[in-house]
């Protein structure tokens, strides 16, 4: 089975999902780095240590302050052309590699927008099967200098096919990857953190956490991703703007509960509502083929 890796550059189904991130910060200072992946309206994915290095280059701490200083920003093109989207609030926790990214629209953008929606596999995918990673690579922001209001902003959307090689439920180690992952040997390359791993049905099985170029002791490239099912346990706070009035949405889950969000295998998993929000409050049943 050969792997390819690939620029994508028409519009098509995913590139409607991927999601490019940019922050802006005081004196109009603009840094772009990492992809995302829209799942359901108002809300995405991405690897947290990606809005962790946004807080460090803003704040000089991983963890985002009540009041940053910075703003993201996010975009993705389909067949319609770009749309931007203003991240509003992340949600994390302790024990997984995703943050959870509460989205509006940008100022100026179509409100009859048709939000996307993927479906969610929570369980690992299957060793010595096919993924595609996806991403965005080689961003670039600068703020024009006739008109410090516009961002010139570039990026190129990409793909890549590997295996799953190796799953790792709880974690690989207490070390760099420790947190639910499954390592594959696509190759990732360092912008496409964040981005989403789809199977070859097109569930979402992971997101992209890190990957090792070949080298003298890796023939292939050593790639890792997230698994998702400590995802419906993160928090989430609504704001009013997609769900009714009267509908309570405390964590991810909820979305799946009031059918908002796609999600396969979640009889899988367990959550303890009554965990401290920023603890990793879910336990999950995987069964053996999927080790």
């Amino acid at each position: 089975m050969q792997n390819v890796f690939e620029r994508v550059r028409r519009p098509c189904v995913e590139s409607g999902h991927v999601l490019t991130l940019m922050a802006r910060g005081p004196g109009n200072n603009v840094f772009a780095q990492g992809s995302a992946v829209l799942v359901a309206p108002h809300l995405a994915l991405t690897a947290r240590h990606v809005t962790d290095d946004f807080a460090t280059r803003y704040e000089g701490q991983r963890e985002p302050v009540p009041k940053a200083s910075y703003h993201i920003t996010a975009r993705a093109f389909s067949a319609k052309g770009w749309h931007m989207f203003d991240v509003q609030r992340t949600f994390n926790c302790l024990g997984t590699d995703i943050t959870a990214l509460y989205l509006s629209l940008a100022a100026g953008q179509n409100t009859n927008y048709a939000w996307p929606r993927i479906t969610l596999d929570l369980l690992p995918p299957k060793r010595g099967t096919k993924v595609w990673s996806w991403g965005h690579v080689d961003p670039v922001a600068q703020v024009d200098e006739a008109n410090p209001n516009i961002t010139r902003w570039w990026t190129q959307l990409a793909r890549s096919s590997g295996v799953v090689e190796e799953i790792y439920p709880l974690m690989r180690d207490r070390g760099m990857i420790n947190f639910p992952s499954f390592r594959f040997d696509a190759q990732v390359d360092h912008s496409m953190s964040g981005g989403p791993i789809f199977d070859e049905t097109g569930c979402l099985v992971g997101i992209n956490s890190s990957s090792i170029a070949p080298d003298g002791v890796y023939p292939a490239h050593v790639s890792n991703g997230a698994l998702l099912w400590p995802v419906p346990a993160l928090t989430f706070e609504n704001k009013g703007e997609t769900f009714p009035a009267d509908r309570m949405i405390e964590r991810i889950d909820d979305l799946r509960l009031a059918g908002f969000l796609r999600v396969r295998n979640a009889s899988r998993i367990k959550i303890d509502r009554a965990a401290p929000a920023d603890e990793l409050s879910v336990s999950v049943e995987i069964p053996l083929d999927r080790h």
